[in-house]
């Protein structure tokens, strides 16, 4: 990471940044060119193996592209801020961000309901969620298997 100084290194703080966060931008492989999409989802640490997952359409390009290559690679922020400084090169832009990669899969089993459940939590954390098998058969639930991931942080000084 370039700037090391931003670079957040602490697991659970990066998760506390994860927590905080509405959306992620998926990444996936569309030939020459990476193919990206903002995305619902949720986390949750899986004996220490970080989990992330996200729900959509049954069908389409994002689908298509995951069975092709399940290699994947995710964006998130918030806390964003723009301080303006009495000249442009002095303003700087606060935030807070999580990025890594993984392996991305459809998942077609039981599994469907948990994630869903989790993708809730990041969004209610107040009430039980229930879904059935319709409203599970309704969408695709994706699975993305964290490899990698870091954290950054700006902040005014």
């Amino acid at each position: 990471m370039p700037r090391a100084d931003r670079q957040v290194t602490n697991r659970e703080e990066i998760l506390k940044i994860m927590d905080g966060c509405d959306a992620l931008t998926l990444a996936l492989m569309d030939g020459e060119y990476p193919y990206t999409i903002p995305m619902n989802f949720g986390w949750e640490d899986q004996s220490g193996q970080l989990v992330l997952y996200m729900h959509g359409a049954k069908e389409g390009k994002k689908l298509e592209l995951i069975r092709q290559n399940p290699n994947a690679a995710f964006s998130m922020s918030r806390n964003h801020r723009c301080i303006l400084g009495k000249v442009a090169c002095a303003s700087l832009f606060q935030y807070e961000s999580v990025c890594g990669r993984g392996k991305i899969e459809i998942l077609e089993d039981d599994e469907r309901m948990h994630a869903l459940t989790v993708l809730m939590r990041q969004y209610d954390r107040t009430q039980e969620h229930v879904f059935t098998q319709k409203h599970a058969a309704a969408v695709s639930v994706l699975k993305l298997t964290v490899e990698e991931f870091t954290g950054k942080r700006r902040e005014q000084k």
